[in-house]
């Protein structure tokens, strides 16, 4: 019988491990993401972690040619506290209606995010802050009309800075169904319905 093939590029054991803590330990003691939210999101530390590959130059033995190491994508960090507060809204809104954990759904929103942003910068291509508020509260909604689109991006809002109206979110809502890639093909991210409900599209 054969012996099995040595992997080319090993990673130090324990290291992707010892990443995901730490990335749940910035998670804890950052004060960008909100409190209600710092459990749910750390359960999801594993998303924040990405693997590299660097090749040796030196003499390896056993068939390797370099070593796997991991790293903290802290553009990722970045990308989900910024939208946290979103998420928060669209759920303490959704919430009210019907959501059965407010936490939960707002997280489940915001890596449905995260991931459409990491397909887009794969084409070479990315959104706004604004543009994915929206995405998530489509996904959220389902199909929705415009103006409850920004009843959800305002959760429960009555007034103050900065409120979503039904004009802006049509704006940002025709923005998202012709969306350029790098390649330069066209895909949409929101979609009309004949009775002009609105609903996310590939999220």
């Amino acid at each position: 019988m054969s012996e099995p093939m040595a992997d080319p590029f090993p990673e130090t054991p324990g290291e992707r491990e010892k990443r995901i803590e730490e990335v749940r330990a910035l998670i804890a003691e950052s004060g960008k993401f909100p409190v209600e939210l710092r459990d749910e999101i750390a359960k999801h530390a594993g998303e924040f972690i990405e693997a590299r590959i660097t090749e040796g130059s030196g003499h390896f033995y056993g068939g390797q040619l370099g070593w796997t190491s991991w790293v903290i994508r802290n553009d990722h960090l970045d990308f989900v506290a910024a939208l946290a507060p979103v998420a928060s809204a669209i759920a303490a809104y959704a919430t009210a209606v019907g959501a059965a954990s407010p936490a939960g759904f707002a997280v489940a929103l915001i890596f449905a995010a995260l991931a459409v942003s990491r397909k887009l910068r794969a084409k070479s291509a990315s959104l706004d802050a604004s543009d994915y508020g929206l995405l998530m509260a489509l996904k959220g909604l389902g199909p929705a009309t415009p103006q409850q689109v920004a009843d959800a991006m305002n959760g429960l809002r009555i007034y103050g800075r900065g409120m979503w109206s039904d004009q802006q979110v049509r704006e940002v809502l025709q923005k998202l169904k012709t969306v350029r890639l790098g390649d330069g093909s066209i895909e949409a991210f929101a979609v009309e319905t004949p009775d002009g409900r609105w609903s996310a599209n590939g999220v």
